[in-house]
Parts: structure tokens; sequence; C-alpha cells
């Protein structure tokens, strides 16, 4: 089926001109991407927005963790390739309904693996806006408040990433990876198609990372740049001192 998918949609841009494949969560990956591309290159927004507008029903669907993550994946690619081709109002309208939905999960172990992995995937954006010194875009991504949980609304985080950061710390969810930004940099090497600026020529295995690859060092510069956001223009009690970025990846600035 997916091999039929990519034929429709060469053959598309073959005879049409331009994209018209509606974007399908059930898509692999590499197809997602090419028919994003398609339809960004040929300015459809309508196929675009429809993919955008259900996009609260399709987390709301995804009851389990592995699925949850399948649709997170596919938000990313659309996120990534939207802004490659400098469509911020996509990139935005998208991270505004996965906002919506992150901010009703609920309690529990799973609620607080949907969090991290949200959060993982926001650094794995993060890093492209870095790439692309979109720095507007980094302020979108960051500074986005929530309450400590869904069932307590006075203790407000200045940032959706804190609050996602100290809850999986709670839950002791960090394994022995290095924390968020070695899981992200792990996410982008497995999956090109969030890292369209980058092919895979440019990425290293693990054990050869350097101080010049270029995932790490936007990755730590997202980590930065999000510390600085919610130090200058945070309004909660849970601001990260400027001495100590609040994912504690300390070594990576050295």
């Amino acid at each position: 089926m997916q091999e039929v998918l990519r034929e429709v949609i060469d053959a598309r841009k073959l005879t049409a001109g331009t994209g018209t494949v509606p974007l399908l969560l059930n898509m692999d990956e590499a197809t997602f991407a090419n028919a994003a591309e398609a339809l960004l290159e040929a300015g459809n927004d309508i196929r675009l927005q429809q993919f955008v507008g259900p996009l609260s029903e399709a987390f709301g669907l995804a009851l389990n963790v592995p699925d949850y993550e399948s649709v997170l994946d596919k938000w990313v690619i659309f996120c990534a390739q939207a802004r490659f081709f400098r469509r911020e109002d996509l990139d935005e309208a998208a991270t505004d309904r996965l906002y919506a939905v992150f901010k009703a999960i609920d309690v529990g172990t799973d609620a607080e693996r949907k969090r991290l992995a949200v959060v993982i995937r926001l650094y794995a954006l993060g890093s492209l806006a870095v790439r692309q010194e979109a720095w507007n875009g980094i302020h979108s991504l960051v500074l986005r408040p929530v309450a400590s949980n869904p069932y307590y609304a006075e203790y407000i985080y200045s940032s959706w990433i804190r609050q996602a950061q100290v809850n999986a710390g709670r839950a002791m969810l960090y394994d022995n990876r290095g924390g968020l930004i070695s899981a992200a940099r792990e996410l982008l090497t497995d999956h090109p198609a969030m890292r369209p600026d980058l092919d895979d020529s440019a990425i290293v295995p693990a054990d050869q990372v350097d101080s010049n690859d270029v995932l790490l060092n936007s990755l730590c510069g997202f980590d930065m740049a999000y510390c600085l956001i919610v130090v200058a223009e945070g309004t909660a009690a849970d601001r990260p001192t400027p001495h100590r970025p609040s994912s504690m990846k300390t070594a990576c600035f050295r």
C-alpha cells in the first residue's frame, strides 16, 4: 500500500505538476515527507490545512504511547517541512494544536511518557530552527506556559518543556542515554524526514560524535535558547537560573 501511495504521488507530480495527494497519518515517513514537500511546493494550502485541522482528534485517538509517538513523528515531519519551506504559519498552527492537546494530557506514567515524547520532539524541531537561525520560531516553541497538571492550575510552568522535564524526572523515566539532547539526537539520526536540511552524509554514529557534530551543536543551541528565553520572559517561579541550564546538560556547553 505504501508503494502504491508513492507511485500515486510521483504520477501526480508528473501529470499535474502540483501536489494534490492528502497527508495521511498511516503513510510511512518517507511517503509522508514526499507528499508534504509536494503540497508545500505547490502551495496547496487546502490539503495542508486538512492535515492540521484534525490533529487534536488524532492525538486523542492515540490512547497508547507507541501510537501517540507515531502521530508525534508525523507532526515533527510536517512542521520540519513547513519550516524548511519558510511556512511558519503552518508550523505555528500545528504547534498550537499540539499545545492544546499537551495541556489536556492526564496524569500517570503513560501520561508522563507522552509529555516526555513531546519534548524530545520539540528539541528535534528546535534544532532545525537553530540551524536556520529562525529565532522567532524558537520563541514560539519554548514560551508556552502550562499548569503543573490538569487538576492543579495554581502552579504554572513558564514552558511546557520544563513541566515535562520535571514530571519525567519524578516518574524516573530518564534512562542512561544522557537525557533530552541525546534522545533527540538519536531520534533525528533514525528519522531522516525530521531533518530536511541534512542528509545522511552529515550524520555520524553516536560513538563518533565530536565538538563539530551539527546535530549535537544545534540541539545544545536550542537548549541554551530555551533557558535564556524562560529566564528573560518567563513569569512563573520555575524559571531556571542563568548559571544552571534547567535540562542539566552543562557538560554539553563545555
